[in-house]
């Protein structure tokens, strides 16, 4: 998604400096959050994955249906919960679903197309942005645990089939390891994007205070 972005930064159809106002309405603090904001983790918008019935909802049923409308009526229900953007950079899964409607708007076609253009250019035969909750074969199957609790009897819970719209732009692709390893040396080396813009990709931000230390730039860790 930050590449798809940055692409169109470089194709002069989006800048780093516009307002998320001018590509999806009523978010608040629209016309002071930026699209680097979003980028950067640095909006100080509510993420919607922290919304507890939201939560206990797609815990109960990952397959349930939704669209991003559905993600935009939580955040916009947050709007006391919002900080002033480009203070602190915090990991947010609504700035990404927010640049889905930026990647749209100025495409002038939905995200997951323009992205499908990104991955072809990007020679990554295997990875994918599904329309639905089924995987290619073969792939691995997910469980759901608190990471705390012992397994109930006859095991956890398989959550493979999960609707993809419910992540949409902040993660619903799918993806092989090899084609993520070729992916890691691109994202690295800014591959596909003009020099200038895959160096102010790496402007970091401390993204943790304690432990390992983590830096974000623009859809980037160090």
């Amino acid at each position: 998604t930050a590449d798809a972005v940055l692409r169109l930064v470089d194709e002069g159809k989006v800048a780093l400096t516009d307002p998320i106002s001018r590509y999806v309405a009523d978010i608040p603090n629209g016309d002071t959050i930026t699209v680097h904001d979003l980028l950067a983790m640095r909006s100080g918008a509510y993420d919607f994955a922290d919304d507890k019935a939201f939560f206990e909802r797609y815990s109960a049923e990952p397959t349930l249906p939704w669209t991003d409308d559905d993600t935009l009526a939580i955040i916009r229900a947050h709007a006391a919960e919002f900080t002033p953007p480009n203070q602190k950079t915090v990991y947010n899964n609504s700035n990404y679903v927010l640049l889905g409607y930026v990647i749209a708007k100025a495409a002038g076609r939905p995200a997951p197309e323009y992205l499908a253009d990104v991955i072809r250019d990007l020679g990554l035969a295997n990875t994918s942005y599904p329309s639905g909750d089924a995987l290619p074969e073969p792939f691995l199957r997910g469980y759901l645990a608190d990471g705390t609790a012992p397994p109930p009897p006859g095991g956890y819970r398989d959550v493979t089939a999960s609707n993809p719209a419910v992540a949409g732009t902040a993660g619903a692709m799918v993806s092989t390891v090899p084609d993520m390893l070729r992916y890691a040396v691109q994202l690295g080396t800014g591959a596909s994007l003009a020099p200038a813009t895959a160096g102010q990709r790496q402007s970091w931000t401390p993204l943790t205070t304690s432990g390992v230390r983590l830096q974000y730039g623009l859809g980037i860790t160090q």
